[in-house]
């Protein structure tokens, strides 16, 4: 795997094992943070996670979809990935979802540090909103893979019919140049 510099080969296989201690990790996150606050509190962080980690996924696409992007070390292999997957828009569906979740953990490597230090994980709401943004991170995952699958779960459609998920229709006008529609993996 390259780490400073993006390159051949385009696609990179990443560790599961870290996506399953990400897992674990914010999990225990959301469970004691949530044994400390009120259920009420608790819905309003989930809300909150779901709306900010749209506009948040938006930003980040933005960001990754800018070709030059391509050249900034670390950065640049998942710049890559990304840009090239408007080229093959299924390359997404033939992957395990393990997989895909994996192409975060270079930017879950960086911000989970980040989030740590600015949280105050003494306290329930900060626990809470702490280890739902990685839960949100895997959950736009889902909702793109799931965009590019026809065939797809049936709650993974209910979600696409009630405006939980961005839907294939929605995110198929993505894929055509300019690809400046629908930036948002969820699309709420």
């Amino acid at each position: 795997m390259t780490t400073l510099t993006a390159g051949f080969p385009v696609y990179q296989l990443r560790s599961a094992l870290v996506v399953y201690i990400y897992v674990i990790f914010s999990t225990c996150l959301i469970i004691k943070g949530a044994l400390m606050i009120h259920p009420l509190t608790t819905a309003m962080c989930v809300l909150t996670m779901v709306v900010g980690y749209d506009f948040y996924s938006g930003i980040l696409h933005v960001v990754f979809d800018h070709p030059s992007n391509i050249s900034i070390p670390i950065l640049g292999q998942p710049c890559l990935e990304f840009q090239w997957h408007h080229a093959i828009p299924y390359d997404i569906v033939q992957k395990d979802f393990v997989d895909v979740c994996g192409d975060l953990n270079v930017a879950v490597m960086i911000l989970t540090p980040i989030y740590c230090a600015m949280l105050d994980l003494n306290k329930g709401v900060a626990m809470v909103i702490g280890g739902l943004k990685l839960w949100m991170a895997y959950f736009g995952q889902f909702s793109h893979k799931s965009a590019h699958v026809t065939y797809g779960s049936t709650w993974a459609k209910w979600l696409q019919n009630h405006g939980l998920m961005i839907s294939t229709k929605e995110h198929k006008a993505h894929h055509k140049p300019p690809h400046d529609l629908d930036f948002c993996l969820i699309g709420v």
